[in-house]
C-alpha cells in the first residue's frame, strides 16, 4: 500500500469500458495488459449495486488472488464511503464518469450505498478467492460435503508434513501386512526417481484421489496404463512376445538371406552382425524378446535414427541388400516401440497403484485430523454443486442469494473451478431462475495472453470453452453474451505498445496458444516517450580475462557479468533522475523492477551487486529459507548441540557473526595436527580463549530444556546478541530470514512439537519458501519472477534472463499429463519410450509448455510503463547465439520488423533500441527544481516568504518558439477531422525526420507500414504527399546528408531563454538556411500570408541562430506539405515580430 491514501478523482471510463459495465448485460471481456480492467470490475460492481432491488449479497465477485480481492474491496469500499458525505457535484461528476444515471434520486441512494454494504450479510460485499469461496461454502454445508464439521485448511509445511506422515504409515502398513507388491513397487520407483523425484510424484498422485480411485487394482492396472501408453492388446507381455516373435510369426527366410549376404561380404562389422542374427534366431521367444533392440540395430543406424540400408563400408554392397534390410526395419521398428511402451505401462501402472494406494491413507490422515488442502476444496465443492442428491437442494439455496456472477483474471480459472462456476451459474437461464422478474448476469475478465499457471491446469482453451458454453447457455435463454475487447493501454508508452505489436505479429497469435488473431495495442498516453532496448547477451569470459577466485567464483562468470552491468545500469538510471512522464517526477529506485523467468543464480547475484552500490533493494520476493547465510548459521548452532563433535558446524559457527573469528584466528587456534581430537575437544581445551567460547558452553546449557522457538530466540536477543552481530555483518536484509527462522519453529511447535533434533528433520524435509510481501510506500528496488510481478507495473522494467532455453526443463515427470481433465501423474518418457501415443503426449506437452512460454514474455513486457530493458548472459555452449525458442530469439526479431539493427556500445557491445517520438524521456516542467526534496521536519517560515518578489530579469522558463501562442487565434473544440489532421501532421513530421535522400524513402515506408495501425489513415496519400516534397528539385539540398534534420536549439537572445526544434538546416561558410515544416491544408501564396504565429516562431528561431553564428545571415522558409509549396520569408517580413532585445 502506498502511504498516500488520499481518493483519486473517477477518470471516465472509455466508450469499451463503458460497454462492459452495463449492468443488465451479459459480459465476456477480452482484457489486455494495462487496459484498466481493475476499475472496469470496479465500475460494474458499483453500477450493479446502484440498481433496483439488486443488494449487496446478491453479488459473488471472484478472484485469483486474496491480493486481488483485497485491492477491489478496498477499491469499492473507499468509493462508496467517500460518496456519503460527497459534495453534490463532484458526485454527480463520479456516477456520470462510470457511465451511471446521475439524477437526484440515484445520487442520494449512491450516497447511501456503503452503509447498505457494511449491513449486508457477512459485513460486506462477496468479493473472493475461488478457494476462499469453496471454504465458506464447504463450511455451511460440511456433513453434505462429507467433511468434519469446523475443518480447517492446510498448507505449506503442515500439508507436506501430513503428507509424510500417510507415506510412513503406508509403508508401516504393508509391512504389517506383509503387502511385497507394494513393497516392491516402491523400491522399484524410489530407485529409478530416486528418493525425492519419487515422493514428488507420489504426492501429484495423492492430490487428485479422485483420478486415482479410477485406476484398477492389480493387472487391470496394467491394462489401463496401455491405454494411456497407446499400447493395443491385453493379453500378457510374455504371452504378446510369443505369438510376435515365434517361428511363425518371423520370416526366417529373409533374415537368414541377410546373414548369408553379409558372411559373403566378410568383413567384421559383417561378420559381427550375421553372428547376432543367428544368434537371435536360436534363442527361445523370451530371449527374443529381450535382445530385439540389438536384433533392430543390424539394420538401423542408431546415431542417425534412419534405416542403414545401403551405406559404403557399413552393409554389403549387392543389390537385392537396401530392400532386405529396409524390409526387417520396418518390420522390428514397430514391434520394439509397442514393447518399449508396453514396459513403460508395466512401469506406470506399478507407481500408480503406489500412489493410489498412498491417496487413500493421506485422504484418511486428512479426515483424522479434521483438515483438508487447498485441492479438496475445489473437488469438494465441485462434488456438492454437481453430484449427490443434495445437489440439487445446494444450488437451490444458493440461488435464491447470488443474482450477479463476476470472474477476474478468468484466463487462470481451470476446469474444475469453471465447473464450479457454471454450478452456481446453472439456474441463471433455465428453469424458474430464468424465469425470475430478476435480471441475473454472468460477467468474466480475463486476457487468453496472460495465462501462463499452466502447472495448476489452466490454459487458454478452458477460458475459450467456458466463453462457449456460457454464450449457449444464454443464447437458449434469449439472451445473448457479448464479446468485448480492451486493447487501449493505461499504463505503457506508445514505444513499449509498438514493441509489444511487433513482438506478437512476428512470433504469430498462434505460437501464444491463440486461436483468433490478437488486435494491437495502442497507448492512452499523451506523450510519446519512453524506450525499448535490447543489450547483447554477455558471453563467458577467456580464461585470461577471469581474475582471481572469490566467494562467487563457482557462479559462472557470465552471470557475474551480467549482474554487475545490469547493476551499474541500475544505478546509474537512479543517479540520472530522468523524468517519468507517467509519474510526473523524476526516476526513484522503486520505479525500477527487475524480472527473471526462475529464482536462480542471477537474482541473487543482482541483488548482492545492488547492495555493493548501496541501491536500496528489497531482495528477490520468494527465498527457500535454507538459502540465507543468517539461517545456515543458526541451523549450524543446532547441529553442533545436537552433536559437538560435528567439526564442520562449529567451524561454521566460529567463523560467523555469531562468535566472530576470521578464517586465519580459526586456522591458529584450530589446527590439531597429529591429535586425533574433535575441533571442540582442542578448543574448550586452551585456556587463551576460554572467554570466547562461553557463548558455546551457554548454547549446550540451553539445549535440552528449552523449546526450539526459546533456544534460538536467546541466541538472537540474549545475552549472545547475535541478532546484533547479524545485522552489524550483512546489514539490515539479515533481519528478515531471521525472523522467518523464528515464525518457522513456532510453527514446529503448534503442529508438531519436539526437540531440536525432531526439528532439524522437519526443516530439512520441508520447503520452507518464504514470500516476501513488498511494501507499497518501499523506496526500494524490486526483483522478483514474471508469475510474481502479475498484477504489478514499473516504469522502467528489467528482463535480466531472456536467453533461457525453455526446453531445458530439469524435471519433466511433473508437467507431464494426460489432459486437462484428469491430471494423471506420468513417469517421465525417455527418448526410447517417445513413439506412438506416448510421443503424442510429449509433443502435446511440450506445445504447451512452449505457448506457455511465449505467453510468459507477454506478461513481462507488458509490466513495463516507459522503459524496457531486456538482456541475459549465454554458456560457452551456445557459441554466441540464444537458443532459438529463446526470448531473446523473439525479441530480436520483433526490433528487427521495427527496423532497428544491432549498433555499437561502450558497455554491452552492441544494443537495439527504439525510442519514443518524443525522446527517451519527458522533459520536466521548467519551473521545478528537481533537485529539491521535501522535508518531513516541520521549518520555521524564513522572512523574505512575506516580501514582495523582485521582477525577474529573465523568464522563469524557456521560450519555445513552435508553442508560442497568440490571443488573436484561439482553439476551437478538436473535432475528428482536426484530430485525424493532427495525426496526419505528426506522421508526415515523423517520415520527413527519417528522410536523408531518396534512398531512405524505402525505409520510411516500411516505417510507416510497420507503425501505423490505424485503417483510417490513408498511409498511401501520407506516402505520396512525402516523395512529392523530397523529389522537388527547388528544395533538394534540404534532403541531402549535409543537411542536418531535428536540430536542437538553445540560445540566450538579450534577455530571452530560445529553446526549440529546427526541422532542417542547412550551415554554409557564411549563410546558415533553414526550413520548418507545416502539414496543414491552408497554404498561403506568399510571405505577407503567413499567420503571425508561424512569423513569431521563425523570427526567434532567426534570432537564436544570428546569435549563434554572427558572422552568417540566416535565411528562413516554410514548407507547407500539402501544396507542397516554399515560403521564403525575407528578414523585413520577421523583424517585428523578433524578441524585443534584438529589434
Amino acid at each position: 500500500m502506498s502511504e498516500d491514501t488520499s481518493l483519486k478523482p473517477l477518470y471516465p471510463l472509455i466508450p469499451a469500458q463503458l460497454a462492459a459495465v452495463q449492468p443488465e448485460e451479459n459480459i465476456w471481456l477480452s482484457a489486455s495488459a494495462g487496459t484498466g480492467k481493475t476499475q472496469v470490475l470496479t465500475a460494474r460492481v458499483i453500477r450493479l449495486l446502484l440498481e433496483e432491488g439488486v443488494e449487496p449479497e446478491n453479488l459473488l465477485c471472484i478472484t485469483f488472488t486474496k491480493a486481488g480481492a483485497a485491492e477491489m474491496a478496498e477499491r469499492i469500499n473507499q468509493r462508496l464511503a467517500s460518496w456519503v458525505q460527497m459534495e453534490d457535484t463532484a458526485l454527480f461528476r463520479d456516477m456520470e464518469a462510470i457511465g451511471a444515471r446521475s439524477g437526484p434520486e440515484y445520487r442520494q441512494r449512491a450516497s447511501e450505498l456503503f452503509a447498505k454494504v457494511l449491513d449486508a450479510p457477512g459485513g460486506g460485499l462477496q468479493i473472493l478467492t475461488i478457494h476462499s469461496f469453496c471454504q465458506s461454502l464447504l463450511g455451511s454445508f460440511p456433513e453434505e460435503a462429507g467433511l468434519v464439521p469446523g475443518f480447517k485448511p492446510i498448507e505449506g509445511a503442515e500439508q507436506q508434513a501430513l503428507l509424510r506422515e500417510a507415506l510412513a504409515s503406508m509403508v508401516i502398513a504393508a509391512e504389517d501386512a506383509d503387502d511385497q507388491d507394494l513393497i516392491r513397487s516402491l523400491q522399484k520407483l524410489s530407485l529409478a526417481m530416486g528418493e525425492e523425484a519419487a515422493e514428488k510424484f507420489l504426492a501429484k498422485c495423492a492430490a487428485v484421489p479422485d483420478v486415482m480411485d479410477t485406476i484398477p487394482e492389480g493387472a487391470g492396472a496394467i491394462i489401463w496404463a496401455r491405454r494411456v501408453a497407446g499400447v493395443e492388446f491385453n493379453k500378457p507381455l510374455d504371452e504378446w512376445i510369443a505369438s510376435a516373435l515365434s517361428d511363425d510369426a518371423i520370416d526366417r527366410s529373409v533374415l537368414e538371406s541377410v546373414v548369408a549376404l553379409n558372411k559373403v561380404w566378410g568383413t567384421a562389422t559383417g561378420l559381427k552382425r550375421a553372428a547376432t542374427i543367428s544368434e537371435w534366431l536360436e534363442s527361445d521367444v523370451a530371449q527374443r524378446g529381450a535382445t530385439l533392440e540389438k536384433l533392430h540395430f543390424c539394420w538401423w543406424n542408431k546415431s542417425k535414427d534412419e534405416p542403414q540400408t545401403q551405406t559404403k563400408g557399413q552393409v554389403p554392397q549387392v543389390d537385392e541388400y537396401p530392400e532386405l534390410a529396409l524390409d526387417l526395419a520396418n518390420w522390428t521398428k514397430p514391434l520394439l516401440e509397442t514393447l518399449t511402451r508396453a514396459d513403460y505401462a508395466e512401469r506406470l501402472a506399478s507407481a500408480l497403484l503406489v500412489g493410489k494406494r498412498l491417496a487413500q491413507f493421506y485422504t484418511h490422515a486428512k479426515h483424522a485430523r479434521g483438515v483438508i488442502d487447498f485441492d479438496d476444496m475445489i473437488r469438494r465443492t465441485a462434488a456438492l454443486l454437481n453430484s449427490g442428491a443434495m445437489a440439487q437442494w445446494v444450488r437451490f439455496k444458493l440461488d435464491k442469494q447470488i443474482d450477479h456472477i463476476l470472474v477476474d483474471e478468468a484466463q487462470d480459472t481451470n476446469k474444475a473451478q469453471w465447473d464450479i462456476v457454471a454450478a452456481l451459474a446453472s439456474d441463471f437461464f433455465s428453469g424458474l431462475g430464468q424465469r425470475s422478474e430478476k435480471i441475473r448476469t454472468i460477467f468474466s475478465v480475463g486476457d487468453f495472453k496472460q495465462a501462463i499457471y499452466g502447472f495448476q491446469g489452466t490454459a487458454p482453451e478452458r477460458y475459450e470453452e467456458a466463453g462457449k458454453k456460457f454464450g449457449e447457455d444464454i443464447k437458449g435463454a434469449g439472451g445473448e453474451l457479448a464479446r468485448l475487447t480492451l486493447s487501449q493501454s493505461f499504463r505503457s508508452t506508445t514505444p513499449v505498445l509498438q514493441f509489444v505489436n511487433a513482438l506478437i505479429d512476428e512470433v504469430g497469435h498462434a505460437h501464444f496458444g491463440i486461436s483468433d488473431p490478437v488486435p494491437d495495442h495502442y497507448s492512452r498516453m499523451p506523450a510519446e516517450v519512453g524506450m525499448v532496448e535490447l543489450l547483447a547477451p554477455v558471453s563467458p569470459k577467456s580464461a585470461d580475462e577471469e581474475g582471481d577466485d572469490d566467494e562467487e567464483s563457482w557462479v559462472p562468470n557470465q552471470k557475474r557479468d551480467l549482474a554487475e552491468r545490469l547493476a551499474d545500469y541500475a544505478k546509474e538510471l537512479i543517479d540520472q533522475k530522468p523524468w517519468l512522464a507517467t509519474q510526473k517526477r523524476p526516476l526513484e529506485p522503486r520505479d525500477i523492477m527487475f524480472l527473471l523467468r526462475s529464482r536462480g543464480d542471477v537474482a541473487s547475484l543482482l541483488v548482492a551487486q545492488l547492495h555493493e552500490r548501496r541501491v536500496p533493494v528489497a531482495g528477490v520476493d520468494r527465498l527457500r529459507l535454507a538459502q540465507p547465510l543468517v539461517v545456515q548459521d543458526l541451523l549450524a548452532v543446532i547441529r553442533f548441540v545436537l552433536q559437538p563433535l560435528d567439526d564442520l558446524s562449529l567451524a561454521c559457527i566460529m567463523v560467523s557473526p555469531i562468535i566472530g573469528w576470521t578464517q586465519e584466528k580459526l586456522l591458529e587456534y584450530g589446527y590439531r595436527g597429529d591429535r586425533k581430537v574433535s575441533l571442540w575437544q582442542h578448543l574448550r581445551g586452551q585456556e587463551a580463549i576460554a572467554d570466547e567460547l562461553e557463548p558455546l558452553r551457554a548454547m549446550l546449557d540451553a539445549a535440552d530444556f528449552v523449546t526450539v522457538y526459546d533456544f534460538l530466540e536467546q541466541i538472537l536477543s540474549g545475552s549472545i546478541g547475535a541478532r546484533r552481530k547479524f545485522v552489524a555483518r550483512l546489514g539490515t536484509e539479515a533481519l528478515v530470514p531471521m525472523e522467518e527462522m523464528l515464525n518457522t519453529a513456532l510453527l514446529f511447535q503448534q503442529q508438531q512439537g519436539g526437540g531440536l533434533q525432531s526439528f532439524l528433520h522437519w526443516f530439512e524435509k520441508g520447503e520452507n519458501i518464504i514470500k516476501r510481501e513488498g511494501e507499497g510506500g518501499a523506496n526500494e528496488v524490486r526483483v522478483m519472477t514474471v508469475h510474481g510481478s502479475k498484477g504489478l507495473q514499473a516504469p522502467v522494467v528489467i528482463l535480466a534472463d531472456a536467453t533461457s532455453d525453455p526446453r531445458k526443463k530439469p524435471d519433466r515427470t511433473s508437467a507431464l499429463v494426460m489432459d486437462e481433465g484428469k491430471n494423471v501423474p506420468l513417469l517421465a518418457i525417455r527418448s526410447a519410450e517417445k513413439s506412438g501415443r506416448l510421443q503424442e503426449i510429449v509433443e502435446l506437452q511440450e506445445t504447451r509448455e512452449l505457448e506457455e512460454h511465449r505467453r510468459l514474455l507477454y506478461v513481462a513486457v507488458t509490466r513495463a510503463e516507459e522503459r524496457l530493458i531486456m538482456g541475459g548472459a549465454l554458456s560457452g555452449q551456445n557459441k554466441g547465439v540464444p537458443p532459438a525458442d529463446s526470448w531473446f530469439a523473439m525479441m530480436e526479431s520483433a526490433m528487427r520488423a521495427l527496423g532497428h539493427e544491432w549498433e555499437d556500445d561502450a558497455r554491452w557491445g552492441q544494443v537495439m533500441r527504439h525510442v519514443g517520438e518524443d525522446g527517451v524521456s519527458a522533459a520536466p516542467p521548467a519551473t521545478r527544481d528537481q533537485s529539491a526534496k521535501d522535508d518531513p521536519a516541520p521549518l520555521e517560515a524564513p522572512s523574505w516568504l512575506f516580501t514582495p518578489a523582485p521582477q525577474e530579469s529573465r523568464p522563469p522558463r524557456p521560450l519555445v518558439p513552435s508553442r508560442l501562442e497568440d490571443d488573436d487565434y484561439g482553439d476551437a473544440p478538436p473535432s475528428l477531422a482536426m484530430q485525424a489532421a493532427a495525426t496526419r501532421g505528426k506522421l508526415l513530421h515523423a517520415l520527413f525526420e527519417r528522410i536523408t535522400d531518396e534512398a531512405s524513402l524505402d525505409a520510411a515506408a516500411k516505417w510507416l507500414d510497420i507503425t501505423v495501425r490505424d485503417a483510417a489513415i490513408d498511409k498511401r496519400q501520407i506516402l505520396e504527399a512525402v516523395t512529392a516534397v523530397v523529389r522537388n528539385p527547388e528544395w533538394a539540398d534540404f534532403f541531402k546528408p549535409e543537411a542536418q534534420a531535428e536540430v536542437p536549439l538553445a540560445a540566450l537572445v538579450g534577455e530571452t531563454v530560445i529553446t526549440g526544434r529546427i526541422d532542417r538546416m542547412i550551415v554554409e561558410p557564411g549563410r546558415v538556411r533553414i526550413i520548418d515544416f507545416k502539414t496543414g491544408r491552408s497554404v498561403p501564396e506568399d510571405a505577407q500570408g503567413v499567420i503571425t504565429p508561424y512569423l513569431r516562431q521563425m523570427a526567434h528561431y532567426v534570432a537564436a541562430l544570428e546569435t549563434i553564428f554572427p558572422d552568417s545571415s540566416v535565411e528562413a522558409s516554410l514548407l507547407f506539405t500539402h501544396t507542397p509549396r516554399l515560403v521564403r520569408l525575407p528578414d523585413a517580413v520577421l523583424q517585428p515580430h523578433k524578441p524585443a532585445s534584438t529589434v
